[in-house]
């Protein structure tokens, strides 16, 4: 780790190369066995409830994917 709480500046596995929605979603969103699996159980209140499954989630990570670019959001290389 490096950089401080106090100034703000932390840093985990720098020059680290996860790609971690692969590793979570799209590896199984993309294969056709586990696809249509539960990636989410959400439970609300009153007794509401959704299940998510891996082929949606990638739908709703590229959405949130394709906002933060055209918001100018880019990769840090450190």
């Amino acid at each position: 780790m490096n950089g401080s709480f106090g100034e703000g500046d932390i840093g985990w596995f720098l020059n680290g190369q996860l790609n971690v929605c692969y590793n979570c979603v799209d590896r199984y969103a993309l294969n056709r066995e586990t696809s249509d699996q539960t990636a989410i159980i959400w439970e609300g209140d009153e007794g509401q409830n959704s299940h998510i499954t891996y082929s949606q989630l990638l739908v709703e990570v590229c959405k949130v994917a394709n906002v933060l670019k055209k918001q100018g959001v880019q990769k840090v290389y450190l």
